[in-house]
């Protein structure tokens, strides 16, 4: 017998005073609204939380305190705490969460109660799957990676795990995975839960807005998404 359940909540968490953005920008206004998404997965008594953030990436100080405020409202574990980002660079930049007051001020006083209330919304929700089905496509003009080859044969990105390298840039890695693939896990009496993947370096609206905070493209493909599945 089939007893997985899922639960899904959406929560704003757009500044209302202006933030750093991708270290040089500075967002002033909001353009759209940026949001914590999460989903909540329970078979028997076993339950985890997956968390998507209209935010570039996390900083470890950020994370280690974003897991502790989850933790803190629902009580699960915080090894079955999933925290992703959509690597939107038009988000304020937590890394300068502790350091940089207006940032700390944001992160504390809007986006931590946004994953509280997302958490317990979507624990609120956990309702029976009754079916799954699957799909893949191919997005390749809006699938890329940003990771380096170097003259000295040397591939780099920003992890501390890539050998470090002075040499000049020689050109783009661009063989990225190029399959969007989706998940759809159909409810009783409730919505469907639609689950999507692919890679992608979301960073195209702070050279048109380079002072306003917004999802980047993410905003305008969840549109789409949800009203296909209306």
């Amino acid at each position: 017998m089939n007893t997985l359940q899922i639960g899904f909540a959406r929560e704003c968490y757009s500044p209302d005073t202006p933030q750093p953005q991708n270290g040089a920008c500075l967002g002033t206004s909001v353009l759209t609204d940026i949001y914590v998404t999460c989903v909540a997965l329970r078979e028997g008594e076993e339950t985890a939380l997956i968390f998507s953030n209209d935010i570039r990436n996390f900083s470890s100080r950020f994370a280690e305190a974003f897991r502790k405020e989850v933790v803190e409202e629902t009580g699960i574990d915080g090894d079955r705490v999933l925290i992703c980002c959509t690597h939107n660079h038009s988000a304020p930049d937590n890394n300068y969460y502790g350091q940089r007051e207006e940032v700390t001020d944001w992160v504390e006083r809007i986006c931590f109660p946004a994953v509280r209330r997302a958490a317990s919304l979507a624990l609120a929700d956990l309702t029976p799957v009754i079916g799954l089905t699957s799909g893949t496509t191919d997005v390749e003009n809006v699938a890329f990676v940003r990771r380096y080859f170097r003259e000295d044969g040397i591939l780099s990105s920003i992890c501390k795990s890539t050998p470090f390298s002075r040499a000049p840039f020689a050109c783009h890695e661009t063989e990225a995975d190029t399959q969007l693939r989706a998940l759809r896990f159909r409810r009783e009496g409730k919505k469907d839960v639609v689950l999507v993947n692919y890679q992608v370096h979301a960073a195209t609206a702070l050279d048109v807005h380079p002072d306003k905070i917004c999802a980047d493209f993410l905003h305008e493909f969840r549109k789409v998404t949800e009203k296909s599945g209306e």
